[in-house]
């Protein structure tokens, strides 16, 4: 990473316990000691924290990436607060885990990732914008 973008650090992990609170309060900690911040990756849940930071101090134009889609992600990517998120079926996630202990040598298709922008949400029963 250093090679391909020199002038970007990495600030480093919060542990935010999937806490919706937590994730809160160490968003504005980073907000306060790192005022040049352009990113966020939230590889855990709670990123309910981390949104109502985003809106709050008025930085939308922070990148904010995460995982799981639920009804909070989806709205804070249509709201702009939330950028991508990462989606991953959890139960093929364990299945895959124990199929490679039990059988190493076994070849494995690649596991379906999903990446949602706000773009291209999956609308499922929601209302889409602009549609009545």
């Amino acid at each position: 990473m250093d090679e391909m973008f020199p002038d970007l650090k990495v600030i480093g992990m919060r542990v935010g316990q999937d806490d919706t609170a937590e994730n809160y309060r160490h968003t504005l900690d980073l907000f306060n000691q790192e005022p040049d911040l352009i990113g966020i990756y939230n590889v855990a849940g709670s990123s309910g924290g981390i949104t109502r930071a985003i809106r709050e101090q008025g930085r939308s134009s922070l990148v904010f990436i995460g995982h799981g889609l639920t009804g909070d992600t989806r709205r804070a990517l249509l709201d702009g607060s939330m950028d991508a998120i990462f989606e991953q079926d959890p139960d093929a996630l364990i299945d895959r885990a124990i199929r490679c202990l039990s059988d190493a040598a076994s070849p494995q298709r690649p596991l379906k990732l999903d990446i949602y922008f706000r773009e291209n949400p999956p609308w499922r029963g929601a209302r889409q914008p602009g549609r009545d």
